[in-house]
Parts: C-alpha cells; structure tokens; sequence
C-alpha cells in the first residue's frame, strides 16, 4: 500500500494531473545486479551515483553501467538497511537496524546509542538548514547532532516534545522551504519548533494517523502518506484522497 501510494504521488508531481502519458519501467533485480531485491530506499547523490538500501543484502551501488556494494563484509554495521540521506558536506549517512553510519566515501563510521542515540533502529534521516541532523527512530523517538559542521565530538541529544505526546515511532523527517521541521510519526504529522510542538491526526481531520512519507510540491504543499490514504495540507487545511473518492 504504502509503495502504491507514494508511486502514484511521485508521478502526479513529475508529470501533472492532467496529462495522459504512458510510462516505461525498466526493472532492475539480483539478476542485473542488486545485492537483493528488497529495495525499501533509493538515494541519488550529487555526483548521480544511485544509492539502493536493502533488507539484509546491504547497499547496491549503481553508476548507471557498474555496480558495487556496501555490505557488512565491507564494515558496514548491518545488512538491514532502511534509509538515506546525503549531507550538505556529501556525506552519506545510512540508516540500519543496528545504528547509524556515515561514509564519506573511504570511511565508515558508526554511532549507537553509546553515542546518545535513543535507538539503533534508524528509520529516517534529515539535515536541517542549521546543520542539525534529525534522526528518526523505532521505539526510540527522535535524536538530534547539533554539530555536524563544526565540530568532531559526536554526542546526540533526545528532541523532547513541547506539547502533546508524540510517540516513540517515527517514518519520515523533513524541513519545508519555509524553514518548519515536519516529523511524521504512528502518532501524527508534527510541526517541531523551538518554542512549541503542534500534532496533526485524525483529530484534526488528518486521514490516518500513522504517517509514513512526506513531501513538499513546488507550490509549499504537503503531500502526507498515511496507513489510511493520502493528504494534501496547505498549512491550514487537510485535503484527504482514499479508496472512497477514487485514489487507487
């Protein structure tokens, strides 16, 4: 469901809601190369390498002609991999079941919760435009680098909700073009700021209260993948599409 939902949305962004086209897949497996075909996350980096994280065959590697591979053979922590995300500095951080990684290309370093993280099951990762690095956790919360520019010590910090609670669970992170941190939790949508934290969820009209993505469109919108549909929200009013009224 959550592939179907986010697959569609990724499609209304490129190309519009109005236009008819017809789209052509070409299909990669362990046959052309993946480590496994268990594909949960993909990252593009900033020279176009193709990052695809697995669970339990590590990271596959594509250049568009070789590809290569990141494993636990190779000093990655585990073979688990749920998510990715490239920093301003290019560093790729790699979320596993077993802690969070950094790889500069050479190096790979490892933090747990020996590091201050609430837990090693790292769902989803963000730097904000204050060099933090929001890290979401399973049953751990959220944990945050403060000094991930300008300083080596590596010591992170719990984000501690000023409002309601918020849960343990946490999917998605993303800061939106107006500065705000978003953090999409089994709980809600949360809007996190230094002074308050505001939860969106059914109660406001929210069509699931477990969200599992979230983007932002060209127009400040954001588009909220929930286990019950998809939402649509301009900052005041949620826009719920479902089964019901014709979204697949």
């Amino acid at each position: 469901m959550k592939t179907k939902i986010i697959l569609t949305l990724i499609f209304l962004f490129s190309f519009g809601f109005n236009h008819a086209q017809s789209y052509h897949f070409a299909n990669l497996t362990v046959e052309d190369g993946l480590s496994q075909n268990d594909v949960v996350s993909i990252l593009q980096d900033k020279r176009g390498l193709l990052w695809m994280a697995t669970k339990g065959g590590g990271l596959t590697i594509f250049d568009g002609v070789v590809y290569s591979y990141l494993k636990q053979e190779d000093g990655l922590n585990s073979n688990i991999v749920y998510c990715l995300y490239q920093d301003s500095q290019e560093n790729v951080w790699i979320g596993t079941y077993d802690g969070l990684v950094k790889y500069d290309g050479q190096n790979i370093e490892t933090y747990t919760t020996a590091h201050g993280l609430n837990s090693n099951i790292i769902k989803t990762i963000c730097e904000d435009t204050q060099g933090r690095l929001w890290v979401g956790t399973e049953n751990g919360g959220v944990s945050i680098l403060s000094a991930l520019r300008d300083s080596l010590e590596v010591n992170f910090t719990s984000y501690e909700s000023r409002g309601p609670y918020i849960g343990n669970n946490f999917n998605k992170i993303i800061e939106s073009s107006d500065g705000k941190m978003w953090l999409g939790s089994t709980k809600g949508l949360i809007l996190a700021e230094d002074s308050k934290t505001t939860l969106y969820s059914r109660k406001t009209n929210m069509i699931g209260n477990n969200v599992l993505d979230i983007l932002e469109d060209l127009k400040g919108n954001l588009w909220v993948v929930t286990n019950k549909g998809l939402c649509k929200f301009n900052g005041k009013t949620f826009f719920n599409y479902s089964s019901n009224n014709g979204f697949p």
